[in-house]
């Protein structure tokens, strides 16, 4: 996308307001229930090893709730 056509999405989208209200509902919000599963499984070690264990522990706080 060039950035002429980017701007002139930008300002399409700011003229009909979408850029402060999703333009239709988005219903309920997803919730991570495979990412979930994947990282309680031995098989991402890997992953956990790499991602910031604060993001680990919000992922797990976020289901719970």
């Amino acid at each position: 996308m060039s950035e002429n056509t980017y701007l002139t999405a930008i300002k399409a989208a700011s003229a009909r307001g979408w850029r402060r209200v999703e333009p239709v509902p988005l219903g309920r919000q997803e919730q991570p229930t495979g990412l979930l599963a994947y990282l309680a499984s031995a098989d991402s070690a890997p992953a956990r090893a790499i991602l910031p264990s604060q993001i680990v522990e919000s992922l797990k706080a976020a289901s719970a709730a």
